[in-house]
C-alpha cells in the first residue's frame, strides 16, 4: 500500500518530496534569517558547533521526517486517506511558500489578495503534480537542498562563524586587591537627547536615579558612538577600536575589556547578543565562586524560528517577519510571565518574561538585573561586573513603573523609518520609549541602592552608558546612522563614577566610543597592551580634535544584515549635539499626567478626564477596534492593551477621535492614514485606565460636537 500517485511500493520518493519542499518553504527563509543573525543564538547560550546542529537538523530535517511519519502511518491504515492527505500536505506547503513569495517579492499585504494567490497557486499546483510526473522528479532532486541549507547555515553563515575560531585559553590570575572593582552597565537604545529638560540637563522628574548619579559621577555630554548597531558598537566600545563587520565573539576580538580585567578581576558577566566574553573566567557567578556558566537554551531559540516562521507564512502581518536587532512586531503569543524572586508588592514589578510572552524578547533580559544583584557580594577580590541590559530598547511595552501592557496583534502602531502614520506615530513612539526609559531608570536605581546598601558603593567604578541612540525624527530611520539622525542615533549618555568621586561634574571635551576603555584603564592604571584607536578622558589630544567627530554608518544594501559598513565619516559636534527641542515629547517636570504630553497639542482638554454624560453627544457611524473584546474583558493570561486602535468605516466630518473608558474620556487620537488604512485612530491609554470589565467608547469630535460610535471588533 502506497499514499503516492502512482503505485510505487515504496514511500522514499514520498519523504523525498517533502524534503525538497520544507527545504523552500521552511528551512531556507529560517536558515538564512538566522544564519546572519548570531547573537539571538549569543542571548541563549548556543554557541558550539554541536548545538547548532541540532538547531540546523530541527529546522531542515524533523519538519519533513515528522509529516512523512504522519501520512506514512495513516496511509498504512486507509490508503485513500493517505492520499489525499498527501496532496493536501503538498498542496499547504506550496501555499505556504506563495504568500511568502507575495510578500517579500510581490509586496501584498491585505490577507484577502494573499489567501486568493496561494489557493489559487497551491491547487494549480496539485493538478499539475499529479498531471506531470516530471514535476515530482523535479522535486526529488530538490531533496538535496535541505543538507545544503545545513551546510550553508553551519559553515558559511555569521551564525556559524560563532563556535569556530580560536579557542580562548584560561588567563593567569593575579588578583589585585589594589585595584577598585568595575560596575559596567550597557544600556540598549537610549539617545543622549530623552535625557534632557529645556535647560540641557537631566529631566529629573523623569530619570531620578541617572540625575542622582549625575551628582557623584563625570557626565560625559558630548560622548558619542561609532555604529548604529548592537553587535557593530559594542565590540568598538569594548576594544576600542573601529567597528568591524563580523559578527561580536571572542573569537573575531580576543582583545577586549574582558580579556583586559581577566588576570586581576573576577569576571561577572551578562552578555545579551554579543559573545565576547569567550574566555574561561567569563561567568555569572559572584566573586569567590566557580565560574557559573548559563544553560544553553536550544528551546528557546527553536521557538523563536517558529514565532518568525509563522509571520512570515501569516495572512494578517507582514512586519516583524525578519530578525533585524529587535524588530517591535516580534513579540506574538501571550503567555504567563514567570515569578521573579525580586518581585513585591510595593514596588514595580520584576517579573522576568520569557521569549514567547506578551512582552517581547527584550523584556527577557530582566533576568539579568535579578542575576546581577545576587552577584553583588563584598569581597577582597576586585570584580568587574558587566551587564548589557537590553532596554529601553524596543518593543516597548512597561509603563514607567514597570506595568506591562500589550498592543493588537495585527500592525501594531509602530514604524521603524519613522514614515508610516506620519507625525503622530512618530509621537507615539518616543511616549511609548519614554515610559520604558523612566522604567529602566527605575531598574537602574535598585541596581545602585543595592550597591550603597552593601557598602561597596564608594569604592566602585561605575560606568552607564549605552550602544546606540534612537531617532524618532519623521522619515528618519529609527537607528542606522545619518546625517539626518545623528543627533539622535549617535549621541547616548556616558556617566563614569570614579571610586571615591563625591561630587558630579559634566565633561563636554569630545569623548568617542573607542575613548571609553582607555578611560577605565587610566583611572586604575592599567597598561592596554594593544594599540587603540582612542585616549583616556583628560588626553592632551582629545583637545586637538576640536569638533570633529567620526562615525561608520551601514550601507542601504537591502536584506537581512546590512553588515556592510560605508567606512569612516566625519561630522562636526557642534552641528549635531542634541538639543532638547529635537525631542517630541516634553519633560515631565511641572507635569501631572504623562499622557497630556502626547495629547496636549490635540486641544481636547475640556474632554479628557471628564465624563461623557457632561457632553452633548450624537449617535453616528461606525468603527472597527482591534481587539475589542479583549479591552472589554482584559484576560489573565495576556497583559491588558496599552492603546486603543481601529478605523472608521466611514468619512468623518471630524478629524480627531476621543476614546472613553467606562463612562469617562481618557485618551484621544488624530485620525491618519496608517498602513494604507485611512480614518485609523491609535489612543495610547493611561496607566491603570483598564478594569476586570470595561465599557469601551470611541467618539468623533466635530468642531464642538461629539458623535458616538457603533463600534466592532
Amino acid at each position: 500500500m502506497t499514499v503516492l500517485p502512482s503505485d510505487r511500493p515504496s514511500l522514499n520518493p514520498h519523504l523525498l518530496v517533502l524534503l525538497g519542499l520544507t527545504a523552500f518553504v521552511i528551512s531556507e527563509p529560517i536558515l538564512t534569517i538566522f544564519g546572519a543573525n548570531p547573537g539571538i543564538f549569543f542571548l541563549h547560550n548556543v554557541d558550539t558547533q554541536f548545538l547548532l546542529c541540532l538547531y540546523a537538523i530541527s529546522i531542515a530535517l524533523v519538519p519533513p521526517i515528522s509529516i512523512w511519519l504522519v501520512i506514512y502511518a495513516i496511509g498504512r491504515v486507509n490508503r485513500r486517506t493517505g492520499i489525499a492527505l498527501y496532496y493536501a500536505v503538498v498542496g499547504l506547503l506550496v501555499g505556504l511558500w506563495l504568500i511568502q513569495f507575495a510578500k517579500w517579492s510581490l509586496s501584498l499585504t491585505q490577507p484577502h489578495w494573499l489567501a486568493v494567490v496561494a489557493a489559487l497557486g497551491a491547487g494549480a499546483f496539485v493538478f499539475a503534480y499529479i498531471r506531470v510526473p516530471l514535476l515530482e522528479n523535479l522535486l526529488k532532486v530538490a531533496a538535496i537542498a535541505p543538507v545544503i541549507l545545513m551546510g550553508n547555515f553551519l559553515l558559511f553563515s555569521e551564525t556559524g562563524s560563532v563556535s569556530r575560531g580560536i579557542q580562548p585559553e584560561a588567563v593567569s590570575t593575579e588578583f589585585d586587591s589594589s585595584l577598585p572593582s568595575v560596575l559596567f552597565i550597557m544600556l540598549d537604545e537610549f539617545p543622549t537627547a530623552g535625557l534632557l529638560n529645556e535647560e540641557g540637563h537631566i529631566d529629573t522628574a523623569r530619570f531620578p536615579n541617572l540625575a542622582a548619579l549625575s551628582q557623584q559621577a563625570t557626565w560625559y555630554r558630548h560622548y558619542t558612538i561609532l555604529a548604529g548597531k548592537t553587535d557593530l558598537s559594542l565590540p568598538s566600545i569594548l576594544t576600542a577600536g573601529h567597528p568591524r563587520p563580523v559578527p561580536a565573539s571572542y573569537a573575531n576580538f580576543p582583545n577586549s575589556l574582558f580579556s583586559l580585567l581577566a588576570p586581576t578581576h573576577h569576571l561577572t558577566v551578562f552578555e545579551s547578543l554579543t559573545g565576547l566574553c569567550g574566555l574561561p573566567e567569563c561567568g555569572e557567578g559572584p566573586p569567590g565562586q566557580a565560574v557559573e556558566k548559563p544553560d544553553p537554551e536550544l528551546a528557546a531559540v527553536l521557538k523563536k524560528s517558529d514565532a518568525i516562521w509563522r509571520r512570515r507564512v501569516s495572512l494578517t502581518s507582514s512586519d516583524g517577519a525578519r530578525l533585524d536587532d529587535f524588530q517591535e512586531a516580534v513579540a506574538t503569543k501571550p503567555a504567563e510571565p514567570e515569578k521573579s524572586a525580586i518581585n513585591t508588592s510595593d514596588r514595580p514589578s520584576y517579573n522576568i518574561f520569557r521569549l514567547d510572552h506578551q512582552v517581547g524578547i527584550a523584556q527577557e533580559r530582566f533576568a539579568s538585573i535579578e542575576k546581577l544583584m545576587a552577584s553583588f557580594v563584598p569581597s577582597e577580590l576586585p570584580t568587574f561586573y558587566f551587564s548589557h541590559l537590553v532596554l529601553p530598547h524596543i518593543p516597548w511595552r512597561f509603563y514607567s513603573n514597570g506595568q506591562p501592557y500589550d498592543l493588537p496583534y495585527a500592525n501594531p502602531p509602530f514604524s521603524d523609518l519613522n514614515n508610516d502614520g506620519g507625525e503622530w506615530i512618530a509621537k507615539l513612539s518616543e511616549y511609548r520609549f519614554m515610559q520604558q526609559a523612566q522604567y529602566t531608570d527605575h531598574l537602574l536605581g535598585e541596581v545602585f541602592s543595592r550597591l550603597k546598601s552593601l557598602g561597596m558603593w564608594d569604592d566602585m567604578l561605575v560606568v552607564v552608558t549605552a550602544d546606540h541612540g534612537r531617532s524618532f525624527k519623521l522619515n528618519t530611520n529609527s537607528r542606522r546612522l545619518r546625517p539626518n539622525n545623528f543627533d539622535s542615533t549617535v549621541y547616548v549618555p556616558l556617566f563614569i563614577k570614579y571610586p571615591q568621586q563625591a561630587h558630579g561634574e559634566i565633561d563636554d571635551s569630545n569623548l568617542m566610543a573607542f575613548d571609553l576603555l582607555p578611560t577605565i584603564a587610566g583611572a586604575m592604571e592599567i597598561v592596554v597592551p594593544w594599540e587603540v584607536a582612542g585616549l583616556p578622558a583628560g588626553h592632551a589630544e582629545i583637545a586637538e580634535r576640536g569638533d570633529n567627530k567620526v562615525c561608520f554608518p551601514r550601507t542601504d544594501r537591502k536584506g537581512f544584515t546590512l553588515r556592510e559598513l560605508q567606512g569612516e565619516q566625519r561630522f562636526s559636534d557642534k552641528q549635531y549635539f542634541p538639543t532638547y527641542s529635537s525631542r517630541k515629547i516634553g519633560s515631565l517636570e511641572n507635569v501631572e499626567e504623562p499622557l497630556t504630553l502626547l495629547n496636549g497639542e490635540l486641544g481636547l482638554d475640556k474632554y479628557l478626564g471628564h465624563l461623557v454624560r457632561e457632553f452633548n453627544v450624537s449617535q453616528g457611524g461606525r468603527a472597527q477596534v482591534k481587539e475589542l473584546e479583549h479591552l472589554q474583558n482584559p484576560r489573565g493570561d495576556r497583559a491588558p492593551l496599552g492603546v486603543v486602535m481601529g478605523n472608521l468605516e466611514f468619512e468623518p466630518a471630524g478629524d480627531k477621535v476621543l476614546i472613553a473608558i467606562n463612562g469617562r474620556f481618557v485618551s484621544a487620537s488624530p485620525l491618519i492614514e496608517f498602513k494604507k488604512t485611512p480614518h485609523t485612530f491609535v489612543a495610547m491609554l493611561p496607566l491603570g485606565a483598564l478594569t476586570l470589565e470595561n465599557e469601551i467608547g470611541v467618539f468623533v469630535v466635530d468642531g464642538s460636537e461629539l458623535v458616538a460610535l457603533d463600534i466592532h471588533d
